[in-house]
This record gives structure tokens, sequence and C-alpha cells, in this order.
């Protein structure tokens, strides 16, 4: 007797024309992330710098959006925002550009999506800033609360976009 999985009434089946704009805007995201990152390591030779950034520009371009779209199942929303912005921003990323020989040893056993920019003498260190785990630790919680903020200022400057096109609409 074979027993048949049934979701609940609560969980609805994905949308496919959903899944597709997510999927679409997320590798469109991914593909810009990773232009922008590249090229900031190639400038400066620091991977963090490109990190933060883009998830910076992100964090406050998904507040934007989300104080301009505030419908979670608009079509433009899942396409920019989950797809897009979400493919875009790579807040887990942080801890394996900041901390070097966390990187290594994830590459090493196959953890890690791209390939190593450290050589094994580089382990630990950086060549620019030379930082060490505690500089990390630094680094990473100010990258999350500058992210943060970068949404709410994206929320704020929404909220101002919406104020000056109602004062338009009513002149």
């Amino acid at each position: 007797m074979t027993r048949q999985h049934r979701l609940p009434d609560t969980v609805s089946k994905p949308n496919r024309k959903a899944v597709l704009l997510v999927f679409l805007g997320g590798a469109l995201g991914v593909l810009i992330s990773t232009l922008i990152r590249v090229q900031g390591l190639r400038l400066i030779g620091y991977e963090a710098l490109p990190l933060l950034l883009v998830n910076v520009v992100g964090a406050m371009l998904l507040g934007v959006l989300v104080g301009l779209i505030p419908d979670a199942k608009d079509q433009r929303r899942l396409f920019l925002g989950t797809g897009l912005l979400g493919g875009f921003t790579s807040f887990s990323a942080i801890p394996a550009s900041l901390f070097p020989p966390l990187k290594a040893v994830a590459e090493m056993h196959g953890t890690a999506g791209a390939p190593s920019t450290y050589s094994t003498e580089e382990i630990g260190r950086d060549p620019v800033l030379d930082h060490t785990g505690l500089e990390g630790l630094i680094l990473a919680p100010v990258s999350l609360l500058v992210g943060v903020l970068a949404a709410a200022l994206g929320l704020w400057l929404a909220q101002k976009l919406i104020d000056r096109r109602q004062a338009g609409d009513q002149s």
C-alpha cells in the first residue's frame, strides 16, 4: 500500500509564473552582483568591500521597492525584489569573505560556491587590509547594521516619492 502525501489546505501550490519570475530575476541579480564583485576585487584586491557595496545598495533598493510596491504577491515585486535583489544581495557571503580561514576550510571540503581567491600563503591575511578574525567580527555586524539602515533609507525614499506623486496629483 502506497501512502499519498498531501499538502495541508493552508499551503498553496506555487504559481509557475511566480516561480519563473523569481528564477529569472535571481539569475539576473546573481550575474550583476558577480560582475560588480569581480571588478571590485580586481580593482582593489579585497573581497569584502565590493560585497559590502552590493549588499548595502541592494538593501536600499529593496527598501524602495517594498515601500513602492507593498503587495508581496505583485509580479513586479516577485521579479525585482525576491528575484533580482535576492540574487543581487549576498549577506550570507559576508562571513566567508571576512574570514579567509573559514572560506579556505569550506573550499577544501567542497562547501563553498566560488573558487578561492586566496593562495595557501594568504590564508588568514587579506592583501589590502591584512585583517584578522577580530576585524571580521567587527565588520560582519557593521555590514548587517549598515544594510538595515540602508533598507530603512530606501523605505523613507519610497515614502517621499509617494508623497511627491500624491502632491502632484492634487495640483
